[in-house]
């Protein structure tokens, strides 16, 4: 990826930057060395003035955005979940210094190992494996941090040179029953636009990869919009909803750990099929299509592995399945 910055061979703390290895809305990630041992690691940089445009040198909001992931971060500790080792702050961006994974994510994993034509996906022991890490890292989440993740996605499942998943990127974590996040648009790439529901903002962030696997954040077309869910294809239909319905409530704005299952269904998807259920280039087709649960049963996944996907991708908040029945799957 290209950076907007040159930070090459800048000094952090004790870490010489290198690299751009990733890149977001507000944020890149930087392969980095440090000084004093040459272990290698990941940086994650955030731009106080990109995540918010408020006062002070880099944005007070900014400040608080990286403040509130990392703080919920170093809180976290697990084998499935990427350890944060430091932050630095500094007057226009927040270093968050973590374990580089040279591996890469699920979504590289995927697209890498697709088979058109051939089911697509992962070879189903290998997938099983991974899926029953990521699950061991989520109920780890849920269960023992109580937080919701808000974005959980192949892209933010990294793997180690072992072979270990690990759940990253906690932007927008919250504890469970939190408030919706007031979140910013990025400067450059935001729009307001009227909708059925009145006047939402739009927000797109452009695709990192080219892959039968959509990586793009795209924009909410009318949904609800007091804070911004992640990535649509993995959005759970009650975040997308307009008005209320029999399957959703006012609660449905609060972080709820069936949020995060709704997801983890995706992501198994795409593990078995090696593309994701809900996939539509034109975005309020797309949501629509999430709203209304419409998704093909693929083919040749077994009875197990349909039951768990069935189960995940539940309409019905509360009769979705949580981490436990996830994790006591026969599958």
């Amino acid at each position: 990826p290209k950076s907007a910055y040159d930070d090459d061979g800048q000094v952090v703390g004790e870490y010489t930057l290198g690299r751009v290895i990733g890149t977001g809305g507000f944020s890149e990630v930087r392969r980095a060395v440090n000084n004093n041992t040459g272990a290698v690691v990941a940086v994650k940089a955030i731009r106080k003035g990109q995540a918010a445009a408020g006062p002070g040198p880099g944005g007070e909001a900014g400040t608080e955005l990286a403040d509130r992931e990392s703080a919920i971060w170093f809180g976290l500790s697990h084998d499935n979940i990427l350890p944060l080792f430091a932050t630095f702050d500094t007057p226009y961006t927040v270093y968050l210094v973590m374990l580089y994974c040279p591996a890469g994510s699920l979504l590289q994993l995927v697209n890498d190992k697709h088979r058109p034509g051939a089911g697509g996906g992962l070879p189903h022991a290998e997938a099983g494996r991974l899926f029953a890490q990521i699950v061991e890292g989520l109920r780890y989440l849920h269960l023992t941090a109580k937080i919701v993740h808000g974005d959980m996605k192949l892209e933010n499942v990294l793997i180690d040179p072992e072979g270990r998943c690990h759940i990253a990127d906690f932007g927008l974590a919250r504890p469970i029953g939190a408030p919706a996040l007031d979140l910013p648009a990025h400067p450059a790439q935001s729009e307001e636009r009227a909708s059925g529901a009145g006047l939402v903002r739009a927000r797109t962030w452009q695709a990192r990869h080219s892959s039968p696997i959509p990586s793009k954040r795209q924009a909410l077309a009318g949904g609800k919009q007091s804070f911004h869910p992640g990535s649509l294809e993995y959005a759970a239909p009650e975040l997308l909803r307009p008005s209320p319905s029999s399957f959703s409530s006012p609660s449905d704005e609060l972080a709820n750990p069936a949020q995060d299952i709704w997801a983890l269904g995706c992501i198994l998807y795409a593990l078995l099929t090696g593309r994701l259920p809900f996939v539509d280039s034109f975005q309020p087709r797309l949501q629509m299509k999430i709203v209304k649960g419409s998704w093909e049963v693929p083919q040749d996944v077994g009875r197990r592995a349909e039951e768990l996907l069935r189960g995940c991708l539940c309409m019905d908040v509360g009769a979705r399945w949580d981490v436990e029945m996830v994790g006591e799957s026969a599958w």
